[in-house]
Formats: structure tokens, sequence, C-alpha cells
């Protein structure tokens, strides 16, 4: 029985070794990758929205949520796809221009150009009419109210 104990203490130490070496890991991976991100200069460039898209993830705390990406197309053809906030991406459609700002994989802002102000085209006007209009007195409203048929048997109107 003892053998037994110490054998269930063992897996338990190697188990909790072991999710603490994964979570130092995962804390040391996000440090490089953002000391990294922070030694990429800020960029704006010129750009095209061409494609959203959103996708479910979870979160470390194993909570369901949907991630927004966009995918931005530069004057020189450069695709980019980059994770957006729920806002931003609620805000702007496919083929709006602007300029956007990022730091190597981080999304940072996007400045849509203004909208020309294009004159929206005047109808042509519709021509008049050659003969004057009826007078109201001339209105029959017989030739608007439905005729609906009688019922054959009187006796179903009396059952309502």
């Amino acid at each position: 029985m003892d053998m037994i104990f110490w054998w269930l203490v063992g897996i338990l130490i190697a188990g909790v070794i072991s999710l603490i070496v994964n979570v130092l890991v995962r804390v040391g991976i996000m440090i490089v990758k953002s000391v990294r991100e922070s030694r990429i200069p800020v960029q704006t460039v010129p750009v095209r929205i061409i494609r959203k898209r959103t996708k479910p993830e979870q979160t470390e705390k194993g909570e369901t949520y949907t991630a927004c990406y966009m995918t931005f197309e530069s004057a020189e053809g450069t695709v980019t796809e980059l994770k957006v906030g729920q806002e931003f991406y609620a805000a702007f459609r496919e083929n709006t221009y602007g300029d956007l700002t990022r730091q190597g994989s981080t999304f940072l802002a996007f400045t849509p150009e203004p909208q020309a102000d294009i004159p929206a085209e005047e109808p042509e006007a519709a021509p008049l009419p050659a003969a004057p209009l009826p007078a109201a007195d001339d209105f029959d409203p017989a030739l608007f109210v439905r005729q609906y048929p009688e019922p054959e048997d009187q006796s179903q109107m009396n059952g309502l």
C-alpha cells in the first residue's frame, strides 16, 4: 500500500511540474513575440479591405468567442490578414479604401478615405398630362370596393 501511495504522489508531482512548464513556455512565447513586435516600426500604408471573415476561437479559460479578421491589399499588391476588434469589423465593409496603421502583425488603426461628395443625379421631371385631371366629384368609390361572393347558404353566416 505504501508503494502505491508514493507512486500516486509521484504521478501527481509530475503532472503539476508538467503544467507549470507548459504555462511558463506559453508565457515565454508571448513575451518573446511582444518584444519582437515592439521592435518593428509602426507602418501606415494605403490599403483596400478585400475580405472579412470571422472564426470561433477559445480563450485560455475555455470560453468561446468570435474572432474577426480582415484582409487588406496595398497599392503594391501586398496582401495582409490581421485580427481586428468587433467594433472595427462591423464599421467597415469590403472595398473600403483607407490608411492602415500596424506594427508587425498587430492591427493599430484604419482611417478610411473620405468619400467624394458625388451629387445625386436628379431624375428628369415627368411631363405634365395633356388633359387636366378629372374633378374630385367624378370619383366613384364603387370602383374601389372589393366584391366578395355571397355565401351559398345563409346559415353559414348565422353560425359565425
